[in-house]
């Protein structure tokens, strides 16, 4: 039996996620628990409509443990929102996944889409 298959490789369509970390990857002035979320210093490859995961990374220099909230959103579709609640033990790093679903609106072709990352201390 022969099974039919297309000629040359599926178009296969990826957009470069690129994080805007730069307001939560700096704790507050006397803050001693900070949170990033968004992709990695690598680049990921996702497809529009397509799941993925992006790395959450928080830290607590207290001695006591801290509960964050990070969000994310695609800015170019804010009602659409991924989040992570992290309860980080006190004096440590943490690191996490939180999944995310890339628009479907987003280009194909634009190469790159820009998040917006919140933290939500709730401590």
């Amino acid at each position: 039996m022969r099974v039919p298959h297309r000629l040359g490789p599926p178009p296969v369509l990826w957009l470069v996620l690129v994080a805007t970390l730069a307001a939560v990857a700096r704790p507050a002035p006397g803050d001693d628990t900070s949170c990033r979320i968004g992709a990695s210093a690598a680049a990921r490859r996702y497809r529009p409509g397509a799941w993925g995961i992006v790395e959450v990374v928080a830290a607590n220099a207290t001695d006591q443990a801290a509960d964050l909230f990070a969000v994310l959103h695609f800015a170019a579709d804010p009602t659409l929102q991924f989040g992570r609640r992290i309860c980080v033990p006190p004096k440590s790093l943490l690191r996490s996944t939180c999944p995310i679903r890339v628009p479907e609106t987003l280009a194909a072709d634009a190469g790159h889409a820009e998040l917006v990352t919140a933290e939500i201390d709730e401590g």
